[in-house]
C-alpha cells in the first residue's frame, strides 16, 4: 500500500480561510466599546468579548499544534476555552483591547506556522483534518460576532 501524500499547498488554503475570518472579525469588532463587547444578548448567551477571546484561544492552540509558542500560558485564559454547556463564563477583568492584542499575536504566529510548509507525513492527515475543523469552528464564531455587533446597536458590516 502506498502512503498517502498530503497536498503541499494546504497551508495556503488554510491561510486564505483564516485571513478571510480575520477580516470579518476585525470589521465586526470595529467601533465596539468594552461595555458593548461585554453585554450579553440574554443571560445564558456569550458576549462578543468572550467570542473574540474564544477565537483567539483556539488560534493560539493551533499555533501550539503546529509546534509554535501559544500566546497565553497554560491556564491563563481558560475562561475562553469553551467546551462546557453550562452558563456562559464570566469575562470580568478582560477588555476587547487585551483580547485583540493577544489575537494579533496569535494571528501572526499562526500565519508564520502555516507558512513553514506541509505538515509532517506522520500524523499529517489527522492534523490537516483538525485544522480544517478549527477553521470552520472559527467561521461559525465570526458569524456570531456579526449578530452580536447588530444586537449592540452597530451597523452590520458583511
Amino acid at each position: 500500500m502506498t502512503p498517502k501524500t498530503l497536498n503541499p499547498t494546504f497551508p495556503q488554503h488554510l491561510i486564505a480561510g483564516f485571513r478571510f475570518g480575520e477580516g470579518l472579525l476585525r470589521k465586526n469588532l470595529a467601533g465596539m466599546s468594552d461595555p458593548q463587547g461585554a453585554a450579553r444578548p440574554a443571560a445564558d448567551h456569550n458576549n462578543a468579548l468572550w467570542v473574540a477571546g474564544h477565537i483567539t484561544y483556539w488560534r493560539s492552540q493551533i499555533v501550539a499544534m503546529l509546534g509554535g509558542e501559544p500566546v497565553w500560558a497554560e491556564g491563563e485564559a481558560e475562561v475562553f476555552k469553551g467546551m462546557k454547556r453550562a452558563s456562559p463564563p464570566a469575562t470580568d477583568g478582560w477588555t476587547l483591547r487585551q483580547v485583540m492584542s493577544a489575537y494579533d499575536q496569535a494571528t501572526e504566529r499562526l500565519y508564520s506556522a502555516l507558512g513553514t510548509g506541509a505538515p509532517p507525513a506522520e500524523g499529517g492527515e489527522q492534523l490537516v483534518g483538525g485544522l480544517g475543523s478549527l477553521a470552520l469552528h472559527e467561521a461559525y464564531h465570526v458569524g456570531q460576532l456579526g449578530t452580536l455587533r447588530r444586537l449592540a446597536g452597530l451597523a452590520g458590516v458583511a
